[in-house]
């Protein structure tokens, strides 16, 4: 952050986005990309599953599981994949 004159100048370069998909999540990404527009920011989405909470039987499953969610989740946003890219 810098200081133009009595103006407090903010760059944001890169904005991590935490997600789990749920309608919530949609609303907050949506909000992340007009922060990312507007600064012409790189924004990257994040979403972590904790799998040391399954058993091996349910591993196999979560894992099918939230890649379909995060397949879906990802469609939803304009410009969505699984890459992160520049706005």
């Amino acid at each position: 952050m810098s200081f133009i004159g009595d103006q407090i100048v903010l760059m944001v370069d890169r904005i991590l986005l935490a997600t789990d998909f749920s309608s919530a999540s949609e609303v907050a990404t949506g909000y992340a990309r007009a922060v990312a527009k507007r600064f012409s920011s790189t924004l990257s989405l994040a979403n972590v599953v904790d799998l040391s909470i399954a058993t091996r039987s349910e591993a196999a499953v979560v894992s099918h599981q939230t890649v379909s969610e995060r397949q879906t989740g990802l469609s939803r946003i304009p410009g969505g994949s699984a890459n992160h890219s520049r706005l």
